[in-house]
């Protein structure tokens, strides 16, 4: 969204400078030409101050040779050789005039031309040069008050037809040899606004391809943010190991993108495998500590096993693979209903299941929430049944053992290759409940019997039926057994 406000605002910035330069281009042009102009001016000027300085003649005849050159150029001779160059240099006529109207300097004064008359800079009437251009434009100018009045250093510029033809004329005063001298040229007024047109056509196309890569910048920075968006909505998700919500990451031309999503995309399968083999309760408590191996220590937990009644003639004639499929499909709804009611799944037995709640995090009532979870489990094992039995097949039955106590919960096994498991005699206790309700006749989907520990912790509203008083292996005292009734 941010990108795309930011894209959208250059573009409309652009637009408003394209639509302004257009409306403009002809002031901009004019005054480009103005600044254009005055430059040269300052050039003739320049060239005007070197001659005077070198005390050079109007006319062409002495050896100045000893005389420095002017930056790169070849040496002029006479203020005239260099009033001739600049004219060639700027398609049109440069001129030096007194503001009585003689000429100092101009491409067509010669040496039989100019009035020596022991001046140091002999001149010529404006009108003794057959220049008709500068005539006219010299007669305009001194009937203009604007150019009696202009002060020096400023350009004055007019225009003026002659013989059908548009010139426009600058003049500039300055002083030269201790005199008030004007420096000025003409030019074609044609050549000035082909240069005006030159410039509007540069604008234009200037315009044209700042909205061109405005518009391409737009397109390349979308289609880079596009792929970086959704890398961070994935790995916000990813941090909350909610992986079943990670999208496929888009493909990218940039190189550097499609290697992040192609290597983004093997850590969330990684992440997807390793939650196959490790509990996902387990994964997220690393997940939220940092990744901080847990220690072990001695907790209140409540212990849950499952077993299937009668497996062996259950499978009886079945293919390995299709027990295989068997197996996977009943522990995926036994293991989806614990997950479900935040229990930790230990570990798969055969066709058995055990898990554990209260660690690696604490929670209120444990032995509440594996009753929860058992009774859950029978319902989805009902409707498991149905459709079972819609297809002819024989029901699945199961039997369920629940204790809880204190046990040991953490890290078992050696350096390379540890479990995250529960021990303890309230392990025990559970698995031998789970055995005891082979005893009882039932043709439930799920025969659930507790200890009496788990009794004691369960609400009102759960229906429990006392089975009586069992004593089971490894214990001296016995134990009141209820059924957790569904």
């Amino acid at each position: 969204m941010i990108t795309a406000s930011i894209s959208a605002l250059v573009i409309s910035t652009s637009a408003v400078m394209f639509w302004t330069q257009w409306t403009i281009s002809q002031d901009v042009a004019h005054r480009l030409i103005d600044r254009n102009t005055s430059l040269l001016l300052d050039d003739l000027e320049n060239w005007v101050e070197f001659v005077v300085d070198a005390r050079r003649p109007v006319a062409v005849g002495d050896d100045w040779s000893s005389i420095p050159t002017y930056g790169d150029k070849t040496r002029p001779r006479s203020l005239v050789e260099a009033i001739s160059r600049k004219s060639n240099d700027i398609g049109g006529t440069a001129f030096v005039i007194r503001p009585s109207g003689d000429l100092i300097a101009h491409p067509n004064i010669t040496t039989s031309s100019a009035r020596r008359g022991g001046e140091d800079y002999p001149t010529v009437p404006v009108n003794h040069v057959g220049d008709l251009v500068l005539e006219g434009l010299w007669n305009s100018a001194i009937h203009d008050p604007d150019f009696r009045t202009t002060a020096a250093g400023a350009v004055y510029r007019l225009d003026r037809y002659v013989y059908g033809q548009e010139y426009l004329g600058f003049f500039e005063r300055i002083n030269a040899a201790g005199e008030d001298w004007i420096i000025g040229m003409w030019l074609l007024a044609e050549d000035v606004h082909s240069l005006s047109k030159q410039l509007k056509l540069g604008i234009i196309v200037a315009a044209a391809g700042l909205v061109l890569s405005v518009l391409m910048a737009w397109y390349l920075a979308r289609r880079m943010a596009a792929p970086v968006e959704q890398l961070v909505v994935n790995s916000r998700r990813l941090s909350n190991l909610e992986l079943e919500d990670v999208s496929e990451l888009s493909a990218s031309r940039v190189k550097e993108l499609g290697d992040l999503s192609g290597s983004f995309s093997r850590m969330v399968g990684s992440l997807r495998s390793f939650g196959t083999y490790v509990p996902w309760q387990l994964v997220r408590h690393l997940a939220a500590n940092g990744g901080q191996q847990l220690d072990s220590r001695e907790c209140d937990v409540a212990v849950l096993f499952t077993d299937v009644v009668g497996f062996t003639a259950l499978s009886d004639g079945m293919a390995p693979i299709e027990v295989a499929a068997f197996l996977n499909e009943h522990l995926s709804i036994l293991g989806g209903i614990v997950e479900e009611h935040d229990g930790t799944i230990d570990k798969y037995i055969g066709d058995s299941l055990m898990a554990f709640w209260g660690a690696p995090d604490e929670i209120d009532n444990p032995a509440e929430k594996a009753c929860q979870a058992a009774l859950g489990i029978a319902a989805a094992l009902e409707r498991y049944n149905a459709g079972r039995r819609e297809e002819g097949k024989p029901p699945v039955r199961i039997r369920i053992g629940i204790h809880c106590g204190r046990a040991l919960v953490g890290n078992i096994g050696a350096p390379g290759r540890v479990d995250y498991t529960v021990v303890g005699d309230t392990v025990n206790a559970a698995q031998r409940i789970e055995a005891l309700a082979a005893d009882i006749i039932s043709k439930a989907d799920a025969t659930i019997l507790i200890g009496e520990s788990v009794a004691k912790e369960l609400p009102a509203y759960i229906d429990l039926l006392e089975v009586g008083t069992a004593a089971l292996k490894g214990r001296k005292e016995t134990l009141v057994v209820y059924r957790l009734m569904t």
